[in-house]
């Protein structure tokens, strides 16, 4: 049994990814659907993901080792949107609360008698370095003593500083208490990051019935991380009933606010009619908004609906712009996609030296099988290769190798 969202394999009968906390299933999906370019329904679950077999039909010397390399790319990718969120964003302290730096002493002024507004606004003057050297100790002082008289705001961002290490060690039991604090309190952030802690067992014992239920919570208050979240769960069947229109429902609340991920997810759900009616172009129109904001897996998917053609004219060249941008973030499905299209020069220049650092790129970053496919291809491309592009490529390789 493998992983849906990171591929790796699973031992025993965990419930739960080790690597990244995926909840695991048996259902893999590895049929390879038949071309879809130019239709805007999709007809096959894994069309979205047959691009790489298909490309190299007209190369017999890639074809042998794409047509194993495909299934396992659909095996990490296909099933994405089931994943739920594994992190949080930072709290944002209101620019109202931004005093400028000329009223730094009357401010502390104000705080010192124990204004909580005050100490607040002094804590994330420091903590943000807005005029001041950025100082997380000296933030931490103030945003104490605003938190201890009741400041739903300082008691997020120290569950925040507690959590990331900021002024002190990394301690996700003082997290979850100051998350805690602010989520009995109706904070529907502290609700969702405390329901985080929960889900991976960090600073209090691993639950996800709790984790599911202080999201629900948050997501009702309309705080569209939860709402992501709560659709995901709704996806799996996760503590609550499988109901994929509820799943798309909670997902179209959070995109609808700019969440990346779920605007990611909605587009899958529109790719395969869960919860929705099948839709190429509303796949495209949702993976294009996440891919817009950087979302990696948006990005790997909206280059193969270009590829294909899938609610979107069929284009070489934006398909190889998106996996250029995932592989850069270090989408290894990405990486694999753009180095074939740069050893076949479809939609960018022909390379074999760019394609040799892309296949390597995706052989660091994976395991097992995949990891073993992307050396093969790499190994191929290099028989195409000079003894000066090969010296290039591994000048390439090993400065990125230090950098990673």
């Amino acid at each position: 049994m493998f992983c849906r969202r990171c591929g790796q394999e699973a031992s025993g009968d965990a419930a739960f990814c080790e690597r990244c906390g995926q909840r695991l299933s048996e259902e893999l999906t590895s049929n390879v659907g038949a071309s879809a370019a130019g239709q805007t329904h999709p007809t096959k679950r894994s069309s979205l993901f047959g691009p790489i077999l298909r490309i190299s039909g007209s190369n017999p010397v890639f074809l042998a080792a794409t047509v194993i390399l495909v299934l396992l790319v659909a095996l990490a990718a296909i099933l994405s949107i089931t994943k739920t969120k594994q992190h949080h964003t930072e709290p944002q302290p209101s620019a109202q609360n931004k005093p400028p730096a000329e009223s730094l002493e009357s401010l502390r002024r104000k705080a010192q008698p124990g204004s909580p507004d005050a100490q607040f606004s002094l804590g994330t003057t420091y903590y943000k370095g807005d005029g001041v050297p950025r100082d997380f100790v000296e933030a931490a002082k103030w945003l104490h003593k605003a938190a201890d008289q009741g400041s739903v705001k300082a008691q997020l961002l120290l569950g925040w500083m507690c959590e990331q290490g900021q002024g002190a060690p990394k301690d996700y039991t003082k997290a979850a208490r100051w998350y805690r604090t602010a989520a009995d309190q109706g904070s529907p952030e502290a609700q969702f990051s405390l329901g985080l802690l929960y889900s991976q067992g960090r600073g209090v014992p691993r639950d996800r019935a709790e984790a599911a239920r202080l999201w629900r919570k948050a997501a009702e208050q309309g705080n569209p991380e939860a709402q992501d979240a709560i659709g995901s769960l709704y996806q799996s069947g996760a503590y609550v009933p499988k109901e994929y229109a509820e799943a798309a429902r909670w997902w179209r609340k959070a995109a609808e606010q700019g969440d990346a991920d779920a605007q990611s997810k909605l587009g899958l759900a529109y790719f395969h009619g869960e919860g929705v009616e099948r839709n190429g172009v509303e796949a495209a129109r949702w993976l294009g908004k996440a891919a817009e904001q950087g979302n990696s897996d948006a990005e790997f998917l909206i280059g193969n609906m270009y590829n294909e053609g899938v609610g979107v004219d069929q284009d070489y060249a934006e398909a190889a712009r998106w996996w250029l941008k995932a592989a850069e973030q270090g989408n290894h499905d990405a990486q694999l996609n753009y180095g074939i299209f740069c050893s076949l020069g479809r939609g960018v220049e022909k390379s074999f030296l760019k394609a040799h650092v892309m296949f390597s790129l995706a052989a660091w970053g994976t395991t097992g099988k995949q990891h073993t496919k992307a050396l093969e291809l790499r190994d191929t491309v290099a028989l195409h290769m000079t003894p000066s592009e090969l010296a290039a490529a591994k000048r390439v390789e090993s400065k990125t190798k230090e950098i990673r």
